[in-house]
């Protein structure tokens, strides 16, 4: 028992969180249990519904009528990166959420678990994959800014606990958010000085792997306002960090450039190798050619989080009543956004007892502020352009609105 005791001691603080998310994540992975609603499709059935504890949610349809089914299909064929069905022959790795054995999926770490896998299990790997990737890329960007373990916990648990990732628990969503906090973090913990040279480009390494994962989770209705937000942020505490002396402009710079070259390298093959695929989704009238004015969000969306107990307890009686697709209706606890007009009032007072935060702050409102102005009004047509939120419909902008918050 003392030598446990005396690892225990030895253990950093730091370490705690990813170590408990580590170990969950296994366990539950051996076991094969997964958080799937594709129970709904067999319910009643001679074989049953597979259902341990719960209930079926219908509003997750996305999960268990396409995906879960396709998953399955793709393991009956070996994982092809092709397959002839329907109305013809498909590419199957700019799907985000299906494994194939494509090169693609060395930047998929949550889909691993296929190719080594039963598939029972390989898809536990997945589910509870998907749900360690958000944690520890929340906890890892908080870590690095507030320097407090504790706090960068419980924050990381209760964004993760979003009702939006609940009814949207797909890659598309837990795997974008996930992956660009933690390449972000890495990139941060970069610039801190006096690192050892191996140290540094190890952190650059995992940041451009990382946001590689980022890049090719294939969803931009997500990706860009995430992606604004975490910019915005990166930025300001990049700012204050240079204002203060505790960084160079020319290490944050190599690094960037590094870990920003290596994705781009990344992702450009992955689009080269798979051209004819996206020019003829870039073709098309939806999603390809659209282009959204931005405005006419729903206000719902600003309290709409309360309303998932509600919906949990009551689904017929909701239906219809926040928005008229269910999992649209899904959000976050926004309180931050109503925290935006206090601001003014309280900053000295937030600010005070740790200065090196406000650069971090003042990245979040900025990032908060032009995802909401995208929802609520709509930005001038270069500004939407430049920062492609033209790609992004207002009620999709909610993933930024719930991150900046």
């Amino acid at each position: 028992m003392s030598s446990w005791s005396a690892a225990a001691k030895r253990v950093h603080p730091a370490w705690i969180f990813p170590i408990v998310v580590g170990v969950l994540f296994i366990v539950l992975t051996a076991t094969g249990l997964n958080g799937s609603s594709i129970g709904a499709l067999t319910a009643g059935s001679k074989h049953g519904s597979g259902i341990i504890a719960g209930i079926p949610r219908q509003v997750r349809s996305d999960e268990f009528l396409v995906r879960t089914p396709i998953v399955a299909g793709q393991a009956e064929r070996g994982f092809p990166a092709e397959v002839r069905s329907g109305v013809g022959q498909h590419d199957m790795t700019v799907l985000v959420d299906v494994p194939t054995t494509n090169w693609s999926m060395l930047f998929r770490p949550h889909e691993w678990g296929y190719l080594l896998l039963p598939l029972d299990h390989a898809f536990a790997f997945d589910w509870w994959g998907l749900s360690a990737v958000l944690l520890l890329g929340s906890y890892g960007f908080l870590l690095v800014i507030t320097r407090r373990p504790l706090w960068s916990s419980v924050g990381a648990v209760a964004f993760w606990a979003s009702p939006f990732f609940a009814w949207w628990y797909l890659a598309l969503s837990l795997a974008v958010v996930g992956y660009g906090l933690g390449g972000a973090a890495l990139l941060l913990a970069s610039f801190r000085p006096g690192l050892s040279a191996r140290l540094r480009w190890s952190l650059v390494a995992g940041s451009a792997f990382a946001l590689s994962c980022f890049a090719l989770t294939f969803y931009p209705p997500f990706q860009v306002p995430v992606a604004i937000v975490i910019a915005a942020v990166v930025v300001g505490w990049t700012w204050q960090l240079v204002a203060r002396g505790a960084a160079s402009w020319r290490s944050i710079l190599v690094n960037t450039a590094v870990a920003g070259g290596a994705t781009a390298v990344v992702a450009g093959l992955y689009v080269l190798t798979r051209l004819d695929t996206l020019s003829a989704i870039m073709n098309t009238t939806y999603p390809g050619d659209r282009r959204v004015d931005g405005g006419g969000a729903s206000p719902a969306y600003l309290a709409s989080a309360w309303f998932g107990f509600k919906y949990v307890q009551d689904p017929t009686a909701m239906r219809g009543r926040v928005l008229p697709n269910e999992s649209e209706a899904s959000s976050f606890l926004l309180l931050g956004v109503f925290l935006l007009p206090a601001l003014p009032l309280l900053w000295g007072r937030i600010t005070s007892s740790s200065a090196r935060l406000r650069g971090a702050l003042i990245g979040a409102l900025v990032g908060t502020a032009l995802i909401a102005v995208h929802m609520y009004v709509s930005l001038p047509g270069l500004v939407a352009r430049i920062t492609l939120l033209d790609r992004v419909p207002p009620q999709r902008a909610v993933i930024g609105l719930g991150l900046g918050a």
